[in-house]
């Protein structure tokens, strides 16, 4: 049964239209001339039919093959089945094309190199991908394409991230953008891909301006070239850097784009952690009135959006305690709204910041033994932003119940922290 056939029974036992199976990507006519036989699908739009259709690649691959198809195809099919993690069957399709274009002269040579390195770095065999990939840009670069160099080194870049030699990628990240930034030469897509790649690689190091600088390319962009790309993430990354290195004026109006970008798509997760961070920044600005209402806006879609609340419960939490040298009214409420269901559901740094502004708050209530029991519950689960917060409530309690016992012990936390840090 030729290929086409089996197309067309697959997509009538699955009650498709061809619209539903091609459109908007390929024509209807370019499908009915497929699955009647007269023309034979290149393998990109045969794997977009598989995924409409349901079924793997691997099961249309002898049908593919029965006629044979070009060597630049079968490499093609070699990756899309390494995308569908049949790395053994890619290979050997590999093969097939190597052997059939050494007989043709070997003109396909270096895409063979490439597609194998492509394999290999899907079977995580790191090494051999890499020394793959480090033969292909030697001869990408003695072709001068830039495109095809920068894609090179931005696959050699992905091998070394995924090794964890981070400075390493960066390098290579690095490398690939200079081919092909003056002009904004390669297709958007790729660029986006390799600034995405670079950035959060950057942020990784720990170079937040100049993993912001990356992003704030991504978004210029989408602006220009690129404007059906979400920004919403490079938004909130960008604000993230900001927030990083202090510059929490910049980080509060890159949310504030993140939220109005993310109010009309209907993501409602998201746009709760956006709410949340906004006021969170806002509130590290002094300004926690100013806060509230995009917590309270938070927190009312937290529910629908079926996201834990402790995070926003928390930074509400915190508006009130810093607006008031008392307990506010509104912190019984948040005692009353965190139950042990949702910590349960918490992250560890969500139930360790609950547990130092309770205990902020039994400071204030001047239960201080209690402040300080809390206190030291919350520093043994504590991320290293939150220890000194921790330690300096519990100092505060322990002094003020003249518990010298207490004070030693932050004493001796503070100093296994200084020993740590050196």
């Amino acid at each position: 049964m030729s290929l086409g056939r089996v197309l067309k029974n697959i997509r009538v036992a699955r009650d498709l239209s061809r619209e539903e199976v091609v459109a908007p990507k390929y024509s209807i006519s370019h499908l009915a001339a497929v699955e009647q036989g007269v023309k034979r699908p290149s393998i990109r739009m045969l794997t977009h039919v598989a995924d409409r259709l349901r079924v793997s690649l691997e099961m249309l691959v002898p049908d593919v093959m029965e006629n044979g198809i070009p060597v630049p195809e079968m490499i093609r099919l070699a990756r899309s089945l390494c995308r569908e993690g049949k790395f053994d069957l890619a290979l050997d399709i590999l093969q097939q094309a190597n052997d059939k274009d050494e007989n043709d002269g070997g003109q396909y040579r270096v895409d063979h190199l490439e597609a194998e390195a492509y394999i290999e770095f899907g079977r995580n065999n790191l090494d051999r991908s890499l020394d793959l990939y480090s033969q292909v840009s030697k001869i990408r670069e003695r072709g001068g394409n830039p495109l095809l160099i920068a894609q090179i080194y931005h696959s050699m870049g992905l091998v070394e991230r995924r090794r964890d030699r981070l400075q390493r990628a960066s390098h290579w990240f690095f490398i690939a953008w200079e081919k092909i930034a003056p002009e904004y030469s390669s297709p958007p897509t790729f660029a986006l891909e390799l600034l995405h790649n670079y950035g959060d690689t950057l942020m990784e190091i720990g170079e937040y301006p100049t993993a912001r600088s990356i992003y704030e390319r991504c978004i210029a962009l989408m602006t220009s070239e690129h404007k059906a790309q979400d920004p919403i993430e490079v938004l909130r990354r960008i604000a993230e850097c900001a927030t990083k290195t202090g510059d929490l004026g910049e980080a509060e109006k890159y949310l504030l784009r993140a939220v109005k970008e993310a109010q009309g798509t209907g993501r409602r997760k998201g746009l709760t952690r956006l709410l949340t961070k906004l006021g969170t920044v806002i509130r590290r600005q002094g300004r926690p009135e100013q806060a509230l209402p995009h917590l309270v806006a938070a927190l009312d879609l937290a529910g629908s959006a079926g996201t834990n609340p402790v995070s926003t419960l928390n930074e509400i939490a915190q508006c009130h305690l810093a607006a008031s040298d008392d307990v506010p009214e509104e912190i019984e409420q948040w005692e009353q709204s965190i139950t042990g269901e949702i910590l349960e559901r918490a992250t560890e740094e969500e139930r360790t910041l609950f547990l130092l502004l309770k205990s902020e708050v039994l400071k204030r209530r001047e239960q201080y033994g209690e402040s300080f029991k809390t206190a030291r519950e919350a520093f043994c689960d504590a991320s290293g932003s939150l220890n000194l917060r921790i330690l300096a409530i519990a100092l505060d309690a322990s002094q003020l119940a003249c518990d010298s016992s207490g004070v030693q012990w932050v004493v001796d936390q503070l100093r296994c922290l200084s020993t740590s840090t050196q």
